[in-house]
């Protein structure tokens, strides 16, 4: 296993806790002046001893020990990895979402929510127990506020609340999904209520460094929302549910989390996202990752991707197109290879030109995507941004009308100018 220094000098091998292998570990490893973890400090070895996962040493020196998390994947993270097949994967899947209710916070009802919204099954398993959380919570904050105290949970989520409290949980409509000639179109009325973060920003630069002041996957309430954590073609990974999913199996991998990556793609980590995909296709069909650069709509300067396990292809797999051999010209720029190597020399060009980029990795393939960067772009009303997903010609839309009024053509002009 992997071993890592501590600010103390103290050499400590990284493990995964659990009652067994923690037992050997002798309290005078953990000093009262132990190395600041998130902004907080863990002072006990008790403390450390009940619910600490895998640590490394961060950038700046100190010691990185992500909590577990609460919901999820329950199996053993490092034995029982949810990814050896689709029955195992949705098994996993699904039966993380009642845990997260259980834990009565805002952040895991929204997350359920959302994914519920998405799920008409999951909806229907879930439906009163979401209706009973929701009221709960809605009295508790209506309490706080009367009283003058401050909710203790983050802004960003009790805004989100409180476009949930205004619209009414009972009005709020599932998503809808129709193919329309070679597109599929998304109306997914929670997308609106989530925060915009990166994505809404205007900037000249294809990355910018982590900063630990904005939001990042190891603020500590993000910990709940991990849904497999462990090793996964030879890196340590977090897989998180996505707040506000958009695509069947959404998740979020964010490789290594503790080094504080931002979100700038790197010929070792395109090379690692090449064998993930071509690994997972054989035991998950269907599966993927998308990628957006900085400054094509990625909501979250930290390294990350978003897993997806579909039933359908996405239209940018179909065979018609030009990039696959067929005739018929893709309407967004696509360049296409299942050659590794030459995938990152397209990569390598969108950095050194300063071109923001989508990426997906579907297999043996990988599917690149140059672009106009956000904010010079000019997306319809009835659209956040064309990210990964909309390049694929997966177009979401959190608007009725927009949904209803939508036409094939209006489609593959906007893929168009989103490509410049």
């Amino acid at each position: 296993m992997p071993r890592y220094q501590s600010k103390t000098g103290t050499i400590l091998s990284q493990f995964w806790h659990s009652s067994d292998r923690i037992s050997s570990i002798h309290t005078a490893f953990f000093p009262h002046n132990f190395p600041k973890i998130y902004g907080y400090y863990v002072d006990s070895f008790e403390e450390f001893r009940n619910g600490v996962q895998p640590y490394c040493q961060r950038p700046d020196g100190t010691l990185l020990l992500p909590r577990r998390s609460t919901g999820g994947w329950r199996g053993d993270p490092v034995s029982s990895p949810p990814f050896t097949s689709t029955e195992k994967f949705w098994n996993a899947f699904n039966s993380g979402f009642r845990p997260l209710l259980d834990t009565e916070q805002l952040g895991t009802f929204i997350l359920v929510l959302a994914n519920a919204s998405f799920d008409t099954s999951l909806q229907a398993e879930l439906n009163e127990i979401i209706k009973q959380r929701y009221h709960a919570l809605y009295q508790r904050f209506e309490q706080q506020l009367l009283s003058g105290e401050i909710p203790p949970e983050s802004d960003e989520d009790l805004l989100v609340f409180f476009k949930i409290a205004t619209v009414g949980l009972e009005r709020i409509a599932s998503s809808k999904t129709r193919t329309l000639s070679n597109w599929e179109i998304q109306f997914n009325p929670l997308r609106a209520f989530r925060p915009r973060r990166i994505s809404s920003a205007i900037s000249d630069a294809i990355s910018l460094p982590f900063c630990n002041e904005s939001f990042h996957f190891n603020k500590p309430f993000m910990d709940k929302e991990i849904f497999w954590s462990g090793e996964l073609e030879g890196r340590s990974v977090d897989l998180y549910y996505n707040k506000y999913p958009f695509t069947q199996g959404h998740g979020l991998l964010v490789p290594e989390r503790g080094l504080e990556n931002p979100q700038l793609l790197t010929e070792s980590y395109h090379h690692y996202l090449c064998k993930v995909a071509t690994t997972l296709d054989a035991s998950l069909p269907g599966s993927g990752f998308g990628y957006n650069s900085y400054g094509a709509y990625a909501s979250v300067n930290h390294l990350h991707f978003q897993m997806f396990l579909r039933e359908t292809p996405f239209p940018i797999e179909q065979s018609q197109w030009r990039h696959h051999g067929g005739e018929q010209p893709y309407p967004a720029t696509c360049f296409c290879t299942n050659r590794a190597a030459e995938a990152w020399q397209w990569i390598e060009q969108c950095h050194q030109n300063g071109t923001p980029y989508n990426v997906l990795y579907i297999g043996e393939r990988c599917y690149l995507l140059p672009r106009l960067r956000q904010g010079s772009d000019h997306p319809p009303q009835w659209s956040s941004g064309f990210s990964w997903h909309e390049m694929a010609g997966g177009i979401l839309t959190s608007s009725r009308a927009g949904f209803e009024e939508m036409t094939a053509a209006a489609i593959e002009t906007l893929l168009g100018e989103a490509s410049g």
